[in-house]
């Protein structure tokens, strides 16, 4: 059997090419040096299919920079960035004798469906129903106001998310399960926290809590949903209370689950008129796998887009420290 070295940590990434390679190394560098500070080893690999179920091991994990660490490692924990959409079929994800996971599948399973998170904190939401593809349009006409959102329940990154007019001829859906939920109008921003225009909040979680948040902008008419465009930071404890409830039922919630709040994932609140004018603060969604925030977003062609720089380098610190903590706990 080949030597197999061994680490505390696995970190499973995405395929890693000439095009991403060093948006990536940026962005879990920081990561990696958290972990060695505090004392512990960490490595990375190409998602699943480097697992070997047959030894309990990773094949050719690197460094954050890419480089070639060993053959294979043997590691205590991994923390899966890749969360694929089928874990029943990963050899990692069925092998007895693997490493601890953070997250735990079945949690992965559970967010990846908004009708289930939903289901289980109704009243943070915005006036929503949950239905097939043919009754969508049954949904949208009867749901208050003149504009309604409609997305599939296991939609990410804003695919397939579609604002309607109650009057206009829309496309017919495809095959699946839709959330019909109620317009906020989110474009008198936060003058509070400098934020202006469409926006809404994007509250990071670690552990079940929230070491950061920072707003997600519509400059110019971009689609928020698809394009993360970054406003200004916010220290979480100065966020208005409706909010900090949001974020506190949300984490009563996946306390329940599995994994017990052992997480990393963005609560993604807006403040907004309803259709009735009223302002009221709502969740968003909960993501599962939030695009990570590092140095990267400070960096060339990012740094020119999103306008609070100090404010992202703060966060990726925050995030940084937060992730290597948790992980390290689980080590333990």
């Amino acid at each position: 059997m080949p030597f197999t070295a061994q680490y505390d940590i696995a970190i499973l990434l995405p395929q890693i090419n000439p095009d991403n390679y060093e948006r990536s190394k940026v962005r879990y560098q920081g990561l990696s040096d958290e972990i060695h500070t505090l004392g512990f080893t960490a490595c990375f690999a190409h998602s699943q299919v480097s697992y070997d179920a047959d030894t309990s091991t990773f094949e050719a994990v690197t460094d954050a920079e890419h480089s070639q660490l060993a053959a294979h490692a043997a590691v205590k924990v991994v923390r899966d960035l890749t969360m694929p959409k089928n874990p029943d079929l990963a050899d990692l994800y069925n092998d007895v004798n693997r490493p601890a996971l953070v997250h735990a599948p079945a949690l992965n399973d559970f967010l990846r469906n908004k009708a289930d998170v939903f289901a289980l904190a109704p009243e943070i939401h915005p006036i929503t129903v949950v239905v097939s593809h043919e009754d969508v349009a049954e949904a949208v006409a009867a749901t208050p106001g003149s504009r309604v959102i409609v997305k599939p329940v296991t939609g990410m990154a804003g695919k397939g998310v579609e604002l309607r007019e109650k009057h206009s001829q829309c496309s017919e859906p495809q095959p699946g399960g839709y959330l019909v939920q109620e317009y906020v109008d989110s474009s008198e921003g936060m003058p509070e926290f400098g934020v202006t225009g469409t926006h809404n909040i994007r509250i990071i979680s670690i552990g079940s809590k929230a070491i950061g948040a920072i707003a997600r902008i519509n400059p110019e008419q971009n689609d928020m949903l698809k394009n993360d465009v970054y406003g200004a930071y916010i220290d979480p404890d100065t966020l208005p209370n409706t909010m900090k409830s949001i974020v506190d039922r949300v984490h009563e919630v996946l306390s329940k689950l599995a994994g017990s709040g052992s997480n990393v994932i963005a609560i993604d609140v807006m403040r907004g008129r309803d259709s009735s004018g009223k302002v009221v603060d709502k969740l968003c969604e909960v993501n599962r796998r939030p695009q990570r925030i590092s140095l990267w977003d400070a960096m060339g062609k990012e740094a020119k887009r999103n306008t609070d720089l100090p404010g992202i380098r703060k966060l990726a610190k925050q995030w940084d420290i937060a992730e290597a903590e948790l992980l390290v706990s689980r080590v333990r």
